[in-house]
């Protein structure tokens, strides 16, 4: 599932582990038993998967763009990226969270996609760019930011 998130961003990655609301791990309150012990909480054994976030940031009076990919928090994604942009007038266009980015560039217009295959977010950046400028673009970046297994 493609999410693209636009706006100031809080949060860092959280795991659910099954069996318990997000946030909460066996052993404490809400998973398990009512007072935190284990008693009938399960152990959970399988894979532990954290989000990564990527962003593009443009700066329409100068044409400046700046990406930034498996970041840890959309916040982190906003900040390289406009970094990478340059600062001043960057804004950020969009952001993705286990997904691809791609952005394409035509008749001094640009387009963005987003998936999780990067071929079709890049298909996708060409189509928009077209529609908006009314002439043919190309990719100018693309890239995956996909959640990374840490257990």
């Amino acid at each position: 599932m493609v999410l693209l998130l636009f706006g100031s961003l809080t949060g860092h990655a959280q795991v659910q582990v099954p069996g318990c609301p997000p946030g909460v791990v066996p052993g404490q309150p809400g998973c398990g038993g009512d007072d935190g012990s284990n008693s009938s909480a399960q152990t959970y054994t399988g894979p532990i998967w954290q989000d990564r976030y990527g962003a593009i940031a443009l700066d329409s009076k100068t044409g400046s763009i700046g990406w930034a990919s498996v970041a840890r928090s959309k916040r982190a994604a906003a900040k390289e990226a406009i970094e990478d942009c340059g600062g001043g007038g960057c804004k950020i266009q969009a952001q993705v969270r286990n997904s691809c980015l791609a952005t394409a560039w035509g008749g001094g217009k640009s387009g963005f996609g987003a998936n999780v295959d990067l071929r079709k977010a890049e298909e996708e950046s060409v189509n928009n760019c077209e529609q908006i400028s009314g002439t043919a673009c190309k990719v100018e970046y693309s890239a995956c930011s996909l959640s990374v297994r840490i257990r």
